[in-house]
This record gives structure tokens, C-alpha cells and sequence, in this order.
């Protein structure tokens, strides 16, 4: 019997072959991305009407700190969470866990108005870096 190379790929068919949800995953994984996308689209358009100039870096600065500071804590933390509750479990209290998280975000009144023609709350000052910028017509 002459053995083929496989390069590995017939070995995961055969173990993906006993995971018939692999195609559904794949597809609510790339409409998340896509949400994702959307969302930090608006997110970042948000941040830089409603956010003075001289405050923007800063602002931005801390939102990614703490997007950064997070994603090492969690998974450091998932793995004694799943043995803990186990997989099917915890992956139903980490969608219980996002969705609170999301719809918290409506709770102020000041969210719920915010409309993408509102003039920015606070006037936009000039950075100290174009303030001697000469615009040529």
C-alpha cells in the first residue's frame, strides 16, 4: 500500500468531518466582523465630532488602553472559565455577557439623542500644530 502525502489537510477533514457546525460558525463569525466593522466605523466617527480637537488624542489614547488592557485578562481567564462551567456553558454566559454589555450602552439619555447631524457639544479648538498652517486656495 503506497501512503499519499496529505499535507495534513484529509486529517482535519476527517476531525472536521465530526464537527457539522463548522460552517454555521464561520458564517456568524463573518457577520460579526462585518458588525464589527460597522460599529467601529460609527465609533470613530462619533469620537471625532463629539470630541474637542486638543482632547481627541487623549481620548483615543485611553479608549485603547483599555480595549488593550482587557484582551490579556480575558484570556487568561477563559480557560479556567470553560473548565469551570465548561464549553457550552460559559460560551452562552459570554453572549449573556456581551449582550447586557451592549444594550448598557443605552442607558444614559445622552446616547439615545445622539443624532449624526448634532453640532459637536463642545466648539473645536485649534491644535497648537496647524494653528500656523497657511491655506493656499
Amino acid at each position: 500500500m503506497v501512503r499519499r502525502p496529505s499535507f495534513g489537510v484529509l486529517h482535519e477533514r476527517r476531525r472536521c468531518s465530526r464537527c457539522a457546525s463548522l460552517f454555521p460558525i464561520a458564517a456568524v463569525a463573518f457577520v460579526s466582523g462585518a458588525g464589527l466593522m460597522v460599529f467601529n466605523s460609527l465609533w470613530e466617527t462619533t469620537l471625532q465630532r463629539q470630541i474637542p480637537d486638543a482632547a481627541l488624542s487623549r481620548v483615543s489614547a485611553y479608549d485603547w488602553f483599555g480595549s488593550l488592557l482587557m484582551q490579556p485578562l480575558g484570556f487568561a481567564l477563559v480557560g479556567p472559565a470553560v473548565v469551570l462551567f465548561g464549553q457550552t456553558r460559559w460560551l452562552w454566559i459570554a453572549f449573556a455577557g456581551q449582550l447586557l454589555s451592549c444594550l448598557l450602552m443605552f442607558v444614559p439619555a445622552s446616547v439615545r439623542r445622539l443624532t449624526a447631524d448634532e453640532a459637536p457639544t463642545v466648539p473645536a479648538e485649534r491644535s497648537p500644530l496647524t494653528e500656523n498652517v497657511n491655506v493656499v486656495p
